[in-house]
């Protein structure tokens, strides 16, 4: 093999949502490249696969580019993230070593900046993006995960010949090797919710809406809604506490952080799966990670109708709710829950576009073509 793809710094298999980018991403790339997920020394973060921010990880981070790139004649650098304070040197090694770098941008941090206080946050974020603004006299591609995003990339880097939209991607592979379940008669309608609880999602509004929905239900079987995610305990003990005062014991479940194989098994056998976001410009220049994996499923989505998915996906492949509204949201929840139809044909139809739209076969392809044009 010639030619040598280097995905860092995180570890494919942390489950993330970075994680899981890189690894879609990587995994259908030509065979006449290597891949090589590196992700030692780069960032001090003392999670699987990192190694502390210091002179010994840069040491290792050396031998193991400088072998990469005397091993193969053209070297690709796919970096997740922006550069900083703490990864500048690493990022200006490799672009020294003759690697062709690339970053992945997934959040606009111009509206980052106003998420939490104090002067070191600030001064992160600022340096950041002056180093992005900075980097475009250097030969570097990027890659942005949403319009937006590539709105704002095109307007800040100036030559939109070096930037490629590349949304979340999903391994259709996986999706299809696991099995729906059979719905009979009488089933308990399930709604799921996995994230990290962020105030972008929405949390409170999703419980409140479920709540009406739930008190909706003068007779027969009332749904369920089951939560997912890590999080820390400043955001999970408003949710327990509204379960509590509320008396939703029985409705609603927290089950924690899933594994991979727990989650997509979560996934495929729930019947309805919410994508909630409020209205913030972070919410509207992002792009929900799991969204591509909700509709794969051929499950019905409900989904916040924000910025970044206008005119990418449309109303009969999702059901859209219009963000931070709670009476919106509960009806949308009302109307899937009582047509076994649209949940069908909007999960037939969502299943359709994320097959296509964000697979990571197509997406692999798609950063090929972009980086051999």
């Amino acid at each position: 093999m010639a030619n040598v793809i280097v995905f860092a710094p995180i570890c494919f298999e942390q489950g993330m949502a970075g994680s899981k980018r890189l690894g879609n991403l990587s995994k259908d790339i030509p065979p006449r490249y290597a891949v090589v997920n590196l992700f030692a020394g780069m960032n001090g973060k003392k999670t699987r696969g990192h190694t502390s921010l210091s002179f010994s990880g840069f040491v290792e981070f050396y031998h193991q580019v400088v072998r990469l790139k005397r091993d193969y004649e053209m070297a690709y650098f796919y970096y997740y993230g922006y550069p900083t304070i703490q990864n500048i040197h690493y990022l200006l090694l490799v672009h020294l070593l003759g690697y062709h770098l690339i970053l992945d941008i997934v959040e606009d941090y111009r509206v980052v900046r106003g998420l939490k206080k104090g002067l070191r946050w600030k001064i992160k974020i600022n340096v950041s993006l002056l180093l992005l603004k900075l980097s475009r006299f250097f030969p570097i591609s990027y890659v942005g995960i949403s319009e937006p995003i590539i709105q704002w990339l095109n307007n800040y880097i100036a030559d939109a010949q070096r930037i490629i939209c590349i949304p979340v991607s999903v391994d259709s592979e996986l999706i299809h090797r696991i099995k729906k379940k059979e719905v009979t008669a009488g089933d308990r309608l399930t709604f799921f919710y996995g994230g990290t609880f962020a105030e972008k999602d929405d949390i409170l509004i999703l419980l409140e809406a479920f709540n009406l929905l739930v008190k909706s239900y003068s007779r027969g079987v009332k749904p369920r809604l089951i939560l997912t995610g890590k999080a820390s305990a400043d955001k999970i003990s408003p949710v327990t506490e509204y379960i509590r005062v509320n008396e939703l014991q029985e409705s609603i479940s927290y089950l924690g952080f899933l594994s991979d194989a727990d989650y997509y098994h979560a996934i495929h056998h729930a019947d309805i799966l919410i994508m909630p976001r409020n209205n913030s410009d972070f919410s509207n220049t992002g792009f929900p990670f799991k969204l591509g994996e909700y509709m794969a499923t051929g499950n019905c989505t409900i989904v916040a109708r924000i910025d970044s998915l206008i005119g990418l996906i449309h109303d009969d492949e999702v059901v859209f709710y219009q963000p931070s509204d709670i009476q919106d949201l509960k009806e949308r929840m009302l109307e899937a829950s009582s047509s076994e139809h649209l949940r069908r044909e909007v999960g037939k139809l969502g299943r359709k576009r994320s097959l296509y739209h964000f697979s990571s076969k197509n997406h692999s392809k798609k950063l090929i073509r972009f980086l051999e044009a």
